[in-house]
């Protein structure tokens, strides 16, 4: 036994190095009560007994006691580092996938350009060196409080969710990560070996069906014969067919997962993204909007999916909106209904004000009021100055 840490104070007792003491009188030493179930968090006293022995001697080493959870990080003989000039410690609660939050300690330490969880032994847990974080982004838990979490992916694939207590907090934690990847001269997140973003490609297509169900030939004149895009979204309007996900999935090959889907009556919307690339994927939210009948039947409207992809958060909503050429005023009713309205993101804010990129597709039944060729003619040329656009910006495809 060495140095057992006693719940009703601070004073370490050397067990080793006292007399034994008497069984009872005023010279007895303290004892611990005996456990109870759920104690010892009810009070926040913990009753930690070390074990160690050295060589065959099976002599006791002595340990320094590091404080618990609670306190500051200590230097145990296991390697922890000590807050100090080269190293910041931030309390926050890790999430898990149950939604348990547990208490923790992160550190950023800037001698060895690394990110660590401490253990409550005064030790780590992990330690993941910055330039294997392939994201990190900040990340709204709930949609009606404010929240200041983070979400944090390695190389490996491996994503951890932490809540800080404040937004000042979050923010100087990001703000180190970042310092210490401006000292390692690595990239923008998202970023290739280069140091320069690194384009992506977006494919979105729209059908409406007819409720009729999907061609025997496949989807190949649709959706091409080998798909290369980065991320594929797929609205459906009046959708037909009993098993319509699996027809795509198979459309789209087996190179790509799926990411969501969302669903309003016949209105079916499915968004795809390359294996490869889905570690870049997160936040993932669907959300939908009827139009119809009083704002309520869903045989016209809308829905949507967002997501980040390192980083960067993109919106696809797929719309039916009123037909026929004297209801314009109804669609562009409904079309602000929906950007306005679509239960995505955060409450009372316009899609088009909450995200990076915002992509409106569908069956909009709008018209142009001139000859094929000629409406053709313009897009063609304004098709061609936003590809030249984007290809300098090096944004999205």
């Amino acid at each position: 036994w060495s140095r057992p840490l006693l719940p009703w104070g601070d004073s370490v007792l050397d067990v080793g190095s006292m007399p034994p003491p008497p069984p009872d009188g005023p010279g007895a030493w303290p004892t611990a009560p005996k456990p109870r179930f759920g104690l010892s968090r009810l009070l926040g006293a913990r009753l930690r007994l070390r074990q160690s022995f050295v060589g065959a001697t099976g002599d006791a080493e002595p340990e320094e006691a590091t404080e618990e959870e609670d306190g500051e990080p200590g230097s145990g003989p296991d390697g922890a580092p000590e807050a100090g000039e080269d190293v910041e410690v931030y309390r926050a609660s890790k999430l898990s996938r149950a939604g348990v939050r547990q208490r923790r300690r992160l550190a950023l330490d800037r001698s060895t350009f690394s990110i660590r969880q401490l253990s409550h032994g005064g030790g780590f847990k992990w330690i993941v060196p910055v330039s294997e974080v392939v994201q990190l982004e900040r990340l709204e838990l709930y949609s009606d409080t404010p929240s200041f979490g983070i979400r944090l992916v390695t190389r490996d694939g491996k994503r951890r969710l932490y809540e800080f207590e404040g937004g000042l907090e979050r923010e100087a934690f990001l703000a180190g990560v970042e310092g210490m990847r401006r000292q390692l001269r690595l990239g923008a997140w998202g970023s290739d070996e280069t140091g320069g973003r690194e384009p992506i490609s977006v494919l979105i297509g729209t059908w409406n069906m007819g409720s009729a169900a999907p061609p025997a030939a496949g989807l190949s004149p649709w959706l091409g014969s080998a798909p290369h895009q980065t991320i594929i979204v797929l609205g459906i309007q009046e959708c037909g067919g009993d098993d319509l996900a699996s027809t795509l999935a198979a459309a789209v090959g087996d190179r790509y997962v799926l990411l969501c889907h969302a669903s309003l009556v016949s209105i079916r919307l499915f968004a795809f993204c390359l294996a490869s690339h889905s570690h870049a994927v997160s936040a993932v939210h669907t959300g939908h909007r009827a139009t119809g009948f009083g704002n309520i039947y869903g045989n016209k409207g809308a829905v949507g999916c967002a997501f980040s992809f390192h980083g960067t958060s993109l919106c696809f909503v797929n719309a039916h909106l009123a037909a026929r050429p004297d209801r314009v005023a109804e669609r562009n009713a409904n079309a602000s209904d929906v950007l306005e309205g679509m239960s995505l993101g955060r409450r009372g804010l316009e899609l088009t004000d909450q995200f990076d990129h915002c992509f409106l597709f569908g069956d909009l039944n709008y018209r142009v009021e001139m000859q094929f060729d000629e409406a053709a003619g313009h897009a063609e040329i304004v098709q061609a100055a936003e590809r030249a656009r984007r290809g300098a910006a090096g944004g999205i495809a």
